[in-house]
């Protein structure tokens, strides 16, 4: 049986389905931990943008969408009529502190709000430049793990939790 999503916000739900678990014993926390964090004015045109374009954060088993060099931690999408917000499940469950956490959803929120305020660009490097300084206006400090630490890690949880690839982030973003 399907589990209910979990409402975070009006108009941005999150998906909790076989990661019921994680969800709720750590990514719905950081993230209220998260939203109070957020100024009031970036909280308004965050809502404001997903009154518009209403989204769903989904936990994946691999960020495999596109053909990045490094696997994201977390990362937001823009459709027509809909927003998606992905965030790596391995290291939503284990890292080491939730501020590691909040720092991912608070980078992929404050793409949300530029878009909100009209500020967001196409420029990749322009727009992560500025949402990192964003971020850290807001105070959160982001997660940068070196690479050769999280990869064994993560394929440790990976093999743990086979019966969950499907939950990858193209399969649960492919509409």
């Amino acid at each position: 049986m399907k589990q209910a999503d979990k409402q975070l916000l009006t108009n941005l739900a999150l998906h909790q389905d076989a990661l019921k678990q994680v969800a709720e014993d750590r990514f719905a926390p950081a993230f209220a931990r998260t939203w109070k964090q957020i100024p009031f004015d970036f909280q308004v045109a965050i809502k404001n943008y997903l009154k518009k374009k209403p989204g769903k954060v989904f936990l994946c088993y691999k960020m495999d969408y596109g053909d990045l060099p490094l696997e994201p931690l977390g990362r937001a999408f823009w459709f027509e009529d809909f927003t998606a917000f992905t965030f790596l499940a391995p290291f939503v469950q284990h890292a080491a502190t939730i501020e590691g956490v909040m720092g991912v959803i608070g980078h992929e929120l404050a793409h949300c709000a530029r878009r909100g305020v009209g500020s967001w660009t196409v420029d990749t490097e322009k727009e992560e430049r500025e949402t990192r300084s964003l971020v850290e206006s807001w105070g959160f400090i982001e997660p940068y793990p070196d690479p050769r630490v999280w990869a064994p890690e993560i394929e440790a949880w990976r093999k743990r939790n086979m019966k969950l690839r499907h939950l990858s982030e193209t399969l649960q973003v492919k509409r």
